[in-house]
């Protein structure tokens, strides 16, 4: 109904950060065949000839139908109920499953009510704090996972190529002091010093700031070239040797 009909929504991990919505057309797109709606055959319900008889739950290890009238009836007394060990073993089973199954409720029930005021003195602390604090405690609470955990959903992924590119004027500038490198060995530029040189470019107006790429990325040129030019060396002397 409203905004969120014909929709789905669904979280990472249950209870853990914000919905996210399916439209309709976005499941259009998973969709590998068409959706037809299951016409099942119908039959009638069948009446059963003996009452189902359902064990009542309890959280301890007793198992009544294994125990002694005696044992029985030291369990209902140990409950506060007092019965006539001349009463049938039925009677008394059905006792002390009602007995267990009363305090297994009770023990539920006192442990949500607890639960409940947990949660709603932890909701007063957190408005009593100072609004600095606030923030940090909130989202403790609504984000419960430990600190340097992260949902995958929430990576980001880039297109490859779609980084940011050298220009041609510093790939030039980057050749210069690779090729420097290699004929003056007492000048052997690393990818810090490249970056150095490419910065008092930019003080001295022959480049734009924007055009410095990131230390990384020179360190990335300078493994791509190199591999490059020892290509292009080998070619020569190949040629260089049919020559001869």
């Amino acid at each position: 109904m409203g905004e969120y009909a014909s929709c789905i929504q669904a979280k990472d991990i249950a209870n853990i950060g914000v919905w996210t919505t399916f439209y309709p057309r976005d499941l259009e797109k998973l969709q590998l065949k068409l959706i037809e709606k299951p016409n099942p055959d119908i039959s009638m319900s069948s009446i059963p000839k003996n009452p189902w008889t359902i064990l009542l739950s309890n959280d301890t290890d007793i198992r009544i139908k294994r125990l002694k009238n005696e044992n029985i009836k030291e369990q209902l007394e140990t409950h506060g109920i007092l019965k006539d060990i001349n009463i049938n073993r039925k009677e008394l089973v059905k006792e002390l499953e009602l007995a267990l199954a009363k305090e297994n409720l009770e023990k539920t029930l006192a442990s949500k009510n607890l639960e409940c005021s947990s949660i709603s003195s932890l909701s007063n602390h957190i408005q009593n704090l100072p609004e600095n604090e606030k923030s940090d405690a909130d989202s403790n609470v609504r984000y419960p996972l430990a600190s340097g955990w992260a949902l995958k959903s929430s990576q980001k992924y880039e297109k490859e190529g779609c980084g940011k590119r050298i220009s041609k004027k510093v790939w030039n500038f980057l050749k210069g002091y690779f090729l420097k490198s290699n004929i003056n060995k007492s000048e052997r530029h690393t990818a810090e010093s490249m970056l150095t040189q490419l910065k008092q470019c930019v003080e001295n107006g022959i480049i734009e700031k924007n055009e410095v790429p990131k230390l990384e990325t020179i360190q990335n040129w300078i493994s791509c070239y190199a591999s490059q030019h020892r290509q292009e060396a080998a070619e020569i002397i190949a040629r260089v040797r049919e020559k001869a």
